[in-house]
């Protein structure tokens, strides 16, 4: 959720960016850095559903990295606008992004959420089809290095 994380801190436009940003210039996130474990699971699921939000965003500025690094380990995360949002989702993405690894739960655990559990097979919404559809949308790793 870390990419989720700081698209949203940020208002980065594209996962992409938000990989490079932390991940390029510092050669680790800050939480990884801060010896804060993330569940991979939950990072990869992040990286693909980023932008499947409003991109109606603030934009933050930080004065140097470090205190942008610090801004998304000492700051709480970003909440999901509520008019723009059920609450299953606002509360799935509270519960991908929490940061105390006591407060973390399992990819297991977090396949019984109810924002997932009310998309199983017999709702009749095809789910891999909404996020291939959404994912299509997003520049390509070509559009954003050219």
């Amino acid at each position: 959720m870390l990419n989720l994380y700081v698209g949203l801190l940020l208002g980065v436009s594209s996962p992409i960016h938000c990989v490079w940003y932390v991940t390029g210039l510092s050669g680790s996130s800050p939480l990884t850095a801060f010896s804060t474990p993330w569940t991979h699971a939950i990072h990869d699921y992040s990286f693909k559903t980023s932008h499947l939000s409003s991109r109606r965003y603030e934009e933050k500025t930080w004065s140097s990295l470090f205190r942008f690094m610090e801004a998304i380990v000492d700051q709480p995360p970003p909440t999901l606008p509520s008019e723009c949002f059920s609450f299953e989702l606002s509360s799935f993405i509270y519960t991908c992004l929490q940061k105390d690894s006591n407060s973390q739960i399992s990819a297991k655990e977090l396949m019984e959420h109810p924002f997932l559990k009310k998309y199983d097979d017999n709702s009749g919404i095809n789910m891999v089809s909404y996020f291939v559809d959404a994912w299509s949308l997003l520049p390509t790793l070509k559009n954003i290095s050219g």
